[in-house]
């Protein structure tokens, strides 16, 4: 636009015909359900999501003479890719499988017995663990999975302000604030349940669940982005720390969704995403040797991820808010040392030597959340230890 301002304009449009993959299946599927469960039929064709409309916008602005203060900026709204994932359940767990039954001694919906989990739990031992005879209980519920015939595709809102700062010609500093909003995310509910007196019920006893995917999710990111770089002839180092926070009440990653703790209120599953940190501190650098030798290292220090806290005996609700607890912290160095050869012009060969998680750190993760396991509280798997390889690069 000038000399001092650039601006980037974008606008996508999606239409995204996968939802509608699975539609000739409905109506000859029908007549194997209710046709009014919750007020309207479960199964249901779906219909085209046609309002994508996806603008994006992003400028660079030198506002000072000089040219050493950069305000920088974007925005845009980004739409989730179905590829078949959603459809795919519903699919092979409904309209093309002949019966599914889910157990759960525990759940007064999923336990053909209750209240009785003593006569479950011998029923269980009896049938499995080769093939169930399932005759004993009659006719046995089925577990159902459905699409809302209004589901659209989840997306988010995307936007970032930042400054840029030349102290001098080798040294910047700069801070970005980016926030991230998702909307219309993937979030099942089982209509087959409804509160009598205070207590859940299961309102057609032919299901067990009658579970169905909607746009009910959401989720909130704000993090400060703040990076400190100087570069030299032979050296560059680099700092970066990021402060952030994490929401959502949906129980897994992006749009990918998951059942809902309580079919009747969905606000209980609110609190930090499974990925939230708060803070994340990297140190990074490189140095030239002579003769086209260059050493290389970063360390980071991530602060503990979040964990819930469930129990077989709360049903339709949480012991505690969800990623109440938190693990602990993670500390890794990685070293890099190369040597590059230039042949020709427009090729060149290198080999190089790299050593991860240098100090040998026990980095644990998936802290165990169930209160009724011996292992409550403690981690269940570990990142890698040290390692180390070679390797050999050809460019061309």
């Amino acid at each position: 636009m000038r000399d001092d301002l650039t601006l980037n304009l974008g606008l996508r449009y999606d239409v995204d015909n996968t939802i509608l993959v699975g539609n000739d299946l409905v109506d000859a599927r029908n007549d194997r359900y209710a046709r009014d469960l919750a007020g309207a039929r479960p199964l249901t064709k779906m219909k085209r999501d046609l309002n994508n409309v996806a603008p994006r916008l992003g400028f660079v602005w030198l506002p000072t003479e000089d040219r050493r203060w950069t305000v920088r900026g974007s925005a845009g709204i980004f739409y989730d890719q179905n590829h078949g994932n959603y459809n795919d359940v519903y699919l092979n767990q409904t309209l093309l499988a002949d019966r599914r039954v889910l157990f759960n001694a525990n759940s007064s919906t999923d336990n053909p017995f209750w209240p009785d989990r003593t006569a479950m739990r011998a029923f269980l031992a009896q049938n499995f663990p080769l093939f169930p005879n399932l005759s004993a209980l009659g006719m046995i519920p089925q577990f159902v999975v459905a699409l809302a015939p209004d589901f659209r595709i989840p997306y988010t809102i995307q936007g970032t302000l930042g400054l840029v700062r030349d102290l001098t010609t080798r040294l910047s500093v700069q801070a970005d604030y980016v926030h991230s909003r998702g909307e219309d995310l993937v979030l099942a509910r089982n209509m087959n349940v409804a509160l009598v007196d205070g207590q859940f019920v299961t309102k057609d006893r032919r299901y067990t669940t009658f579970n169905v995917t909607e746009n009910l999710g959401w989720s909130r990111y704000h993090g400060l982005q703040t990076r400190a770089e100087y570069r030299g002839d032979r050296v560059r180092v680099g700092a970066s720390y990021t402060l952030a926070k994490a929401t959502s009440n949906t129980l897994a990653t992006g749009v990918s969704g998951t059942a809902a703790t309580n079919p009747l209120d969905v606000s209980i599953d609110e609190g930090p995403t499974t990925e939230d940190r708060r803070h994340l501190l990297v140190i990074d650098g490189s140095y030239q040797l002579p003769y086209d030798f260059q050493a290389s290292g970063i360390w980071r220090y991530y602060s503990p991820l979040p964990y819930s806290v469930s129990s077989r005996f709360v049903v339709f609700a949480r012991p505690e808010p969800r990623n109440s607890r938190r693990g602990d912290n993670e500390y890794n160095l990685d070293l890099r040392v190369g040597k590059t050869f230039k042949l020709q012009v427009g090729m060149a060969a290198s080999v190089f030597w790299q050593m991860f998680n240098v100090l040998n750190t026990d980095n644990v993760q998936a802290y165990q959340g169930s209160l009724e396991s011996a292992l409550f509280g403690r981690p269940a798997r570990a990142l890698p230890k040290r390692r180390q390889q070679f390797g050999f690069r050809f460019d061309f």
